[in-house]
């Protein structure tokens, strides 16, 4: 909401925080959602931090059950890296199109179980 009243920067300290609270706790699904929004408000504010900030969600991302929302965050670096990595922005978009392809037919159904590595990110779903 900081945001939508114009405070950018209010809004990047509360995306921020929000990120240490959610990787602090292990949290994949909150951490990917937080570093989101800041490459959302990266992307639109034309930054080059974009595309890193996209990349560190989506490599969050991978702990998710979710294929939507893995789509979501891959469509996101393929945006942030449409201007200037052609070759990151393929294979985001690709990535992107083959998690829409493993979703559920049928909505509020979760996709299939993603293991993680011992230490890594905790999977909410």
């Amino acid at each position: 909401m900081a945001g939508d009243e114009g405070n950018q920067g209010l809004a990047r300290r509360y995306y921020a925080h929000s990120y240490r609270l959610a990787a602090e706790a292990g949290d994949a699904e909150l951490s990917a959602t937080a570093l989101w929004g800041m490459a959302v408000q990266a992307i639109d504010h034309g930054h080059r931090a974009a595309v890193r900030l996209s990349e560190e969600c989506v490599r969050y991302a991978r702990y998710l059950r979710e294929p939507r929302a893995i789509a979501y965050y891959n469509a996101t670096l393929a945006n942030a890296a449409a201007d200037g990595d052609r070759r990151t922005a393929t294979k985001a978009l690709a990535a992107s199109q083959t998690a829409i392809e493993r979703a559920p037919k049928s909505p509020g159904s979760p996709g299939p179980p993603t293991t993680r590595p011992a230490g890594g990110p905790t999977n909410r779903a």
